[in-house]
């Protein structure tokens, strides 16, 4: 009789739980109470804003050491639907929270789980996450509450803007034909005696393709030397497993790239200036002159009257 009075106690008492959860500290190591409430608190807020009422504060539930019918017990005399057990421990310097939903009316009913391990910071930052996925929606649909719909946002009729009135198109206006432009005068190099800018432009270049070229030679001639050397660490006919003489025909391929482009270049500009010379001392005469540059040497080709 007593046991079949208890059970309907319990069962009266279930019946008239609110669908509301309630967080409470069910344990705690190395943690102390007030930052295990304040997690707490941080946790039942963050299950408000998505859809999980927790109107009833926070508590530390320590004394029932996380036994489930202890912490159902209460749950029970707060008239909630679902317990939020919070069990916070230390490992260095980082805090270890393992968090349970209960079921009141199914006496202790595990209905989801999570864990976290780092800061108090993280542990706030990351609830959204920890809740999202599966935590919230489970307690949700013990209290009856379903999937939470976000709210629409109100729809702001947009006023269309003032009709502007066409104003006529302006009448064009018949715009005369400008004279053509005299042609140029079309600058020709003078051929009287004397030095002219001409000239002296012609000689300057062919002065700066004079010291290219010269720079070419000389690396022309440290091409010879670097492969002359590389020539005395072999035997003919034989093959080189000489080191140095690898580095030698390295620094010979390298030399005589830059000979090369120094010879292209120094003739290529010696050119324009001797083009621009003779021009100057021919007056109106045409003359051509063509550079040509190869592994062997280069040479200007000059084609005119002079």
């Amino acid at each position: 009789m007593l046991a079949l009075t208890l059970a309907l106690s319990l069962h009266l008492g279930a019946a008239e739980a609110r669908p509301e959860a309630w967080v409470v500290v069910s344990r705690r190591s190395g943690v102390a109470k007030p930052q295990a409430l304040e997690m707490a608190r941080n946790l039942s807020a963050a299950l408000a804003e998505r859809g999980v009422p927790t109107p009833t504060p926070a508590e530390d539930a320590t004394s029932c050491n996380a036994k489930v019918p202890c912490l159902v017990e209460l749950a029970q005399k707060k008239g909630v639907g679902v317990l939020i057990a919070v069990e916070a421990g230390s490992a260095l310097d980082d805090v270890v929270v393992h968090v349970e939903a209960l079921s009141v009316e199914e006496f202790g009913k595990k209905l989801s789980t999570f864990d976290f391990t780092g800061s108090s910071k993280e542990f706030q930052a990351n609830l959204k996450e920890k809740l999202e996925e599966f935590f919230a929606p489970s307690v949700r649909n013990v209290l009856g509450l379903g999937t939470t719909v976000a709210k629409p946002e109100p729809v702001v009729e947009k006023k269309p803007d003032p009709v502007k009135p066409i104003e006529p198109a302006p009448t064009p206006v018949e715009k005369k034909p400008e004279p053509a432009p005299a042609p140029a005068a079309v600058a020709t190099a003078s051929s009287d005696s004397g030095t002219s800018p001409l000239k002296i432009v012609g000689i300057g270049a062919m002065a700066v393709g004079a010291v290219l070229l010269g720079v070419a030679v000389y690396f022309g001639v440290n091409t010879m030397g670097l492969e002359n050397q590389r020539k005395a660490l072999c035997m003919p006919g034989a093959q080189c497993t000489n080191p140095e003489a690898f580095d030698l025909y390295s620094r010979a391929g390298s030399s005589q790239t830059i000979g090369i482009g120094l010879a292209v270049a120094g003739g290529i500009v010696a050119a324009v200036g001797a083009t621009l010379f003779v021009i100057d001392l021919g007056g109106g005469s045409s003359a051509t002159v063509t550079p040509a540059a190869s592994n062997d040497g280069m040479s200007l080709a000059f084609t005119g009257r002079f």
